[in-house]
């Protein structure tokens, strides 16, 4: 069964006139509490910077028309990530710790392992859009936050730096290493040329040879002469031939012997 009663104005100021000194109470006593536990607790100080990687980053034009690059803004944002996650190793926490007395225990110990990881929690990095971060550190002191978040930032920069770095270096060594095999393989295939020709003129000058051996006797001055002349030939074709590597089992460089192959050899 409900009851329905009316409450009257004047039941609710007497309500509040007979509880008012146990509410006053109560908020005093909390205002003190959070002032003692402000003055208690140690305070936290976060500082923070915004670090910007731009697409054309990860674009390498050296090869850029010759492999596909990456463009979804999913994969690049991942591979920013990365590049930050990488940049906060192990030795790097371990340096920091030490430089700024972040650390009591010793190297290599179970408690430096504790520390190192609270030391890591303390540094934050969010996305705030394709291509920005924001990095932030957080410590008891406002200056040490602010040297924490410098040095955080300077060894992603200098992680960036390096890896892009080193991406550009592998590809130049990439192109080098075929300029060189495509070069030897020109090299290669004036040689063939040259070699065609040593043939064609021995050949002529055995058969003038023989010709003239059917006539002449072998004192004769001319037939001296041309096969003086072929065994010249007969010595630098062999020389030629032993030069070469195109006649070799390499696969790749009997493709660049296609007669086809000239005009992108040259280009």
């Amino acid at each position: 069964m409900v009851v329905e009663r009316e409450i009257s104005i004047d039941d609710v100021l007497t309500y509040v006139r007979r509880n008012l000194f146990g509410g006053v109470l109560c908020l005093a006593i909390g205002i003190e509490l959070a002032i003692a536990v402000s003055l208690v607790l140690p305070k936290w100080y976060k500082s923070d910077t915004v670090l910007d990687i731009q697409s054309r980053y990860f674009r390498n034009p050296l090869v850029s028309d010759l492999v596909s690059e990456v463009t979804d803004p999913t994969e690049l944002k991942s591979q920013r990530a990365a590049l930050i996650q990488r940049a906060l190793h192990q030795d790097f926490l371990d340096e920091l710790g030490e430089k700024f007395d972040l650390f009591e225990s010793s190297p290599g110990t179970r408690k430096r392992r504790i520390e190192r990881n609270e030391l890591l929690k303390n540094i934050e990095f969010h996305s705030l859009g394709a291509t920005s971060f924001r990095l932030s550190a957080r410590a008891t002191s406002s200056k040490t936050a602010l040297k924490l978040t410098e040095e955080v930032l300077d060894q992603v920069s200098h992680i960036i730096i390096a890896a892009r770095y080193g991406g550009l270096l592998r590809a130049q060594m990439a192109i080098q290493s075929q300029v060189e095999f495509l070069a030897k393989t020109l090299q290669d295939l004036g040689r063939v040329r040259e070699v065609e020709q040593l043939r064609g003129r021995l050949k002529s000058v055995q058969e003038k040879v023989r010709g003239m051996s059917a006539r002449f006797t072998k004192e004769h001055p001319d037939l001296i002469a041309l096969k003086k002349e072929s065994m010249e030939l007969s010595q630098q074709l062999k020389r030629s031939s032993d030069q070469s590597t195109i006649f070799d089992v390499d696969l790749d460089a009997r493709a660049f012997t296609h007669s086809e192959s000239e005009t992108p050899i040259q280009d």
